[in-house]
């Protein structure tokens, strides 16, 4: 498979039963791995935010396979805990397709959309 440039949005959402704490050890153990494994599609930036309730991200993918971002739901989702999720965008640059994931402990599940302007 090619490389191709995209843009990429996400967020997860925490299990409600987590405490504070567990919150923010949740939160800095994400972002650490997102940082971790965005680090080789070469991101010209990552943007993190949290609100207490859920972590929002967006970064801008140099190079990249769609594929390889399957890992990275793999990845954040073994750091999830029962009734967490996330979800994730990646929009292609040149007009390619739209590729979204929802994905918890358990897995991911994945769609693509092509389409022609």
């Amino acid at each position: 498979m090619a490389d191709v440039c995209g843009d990429l949005v996400g967020e997860i959402r925490y299990s409600s039963d987590l405490t504070f704490e567990e919150v923010g050890e949740l939160e800095v153990s994400l972002q650490e791995r997102l940082e971790c494994v965005l680090a080789d599609f070469n991101p010209v930036y990552l943007e993190v935010r949290t609100t207490g309730d859920e972590l929002v991200f967006v970064s801008s993918l140099t190079v990249c396979q769609v594929e390889e971002l399957r890992e990275v739901c793999r990845v954040l989702g073994e750091l999830l805990g029962p009734g967490a999720k996330g979800r994730m965008v990646f929009v292609e640059h040149r007009f390619g397709p739209v590729t979204g994931w929802i994905f918890t402990a358990l897995g991911y599940d994945e769609t693509e959309v092509f389409g022609q302007i």
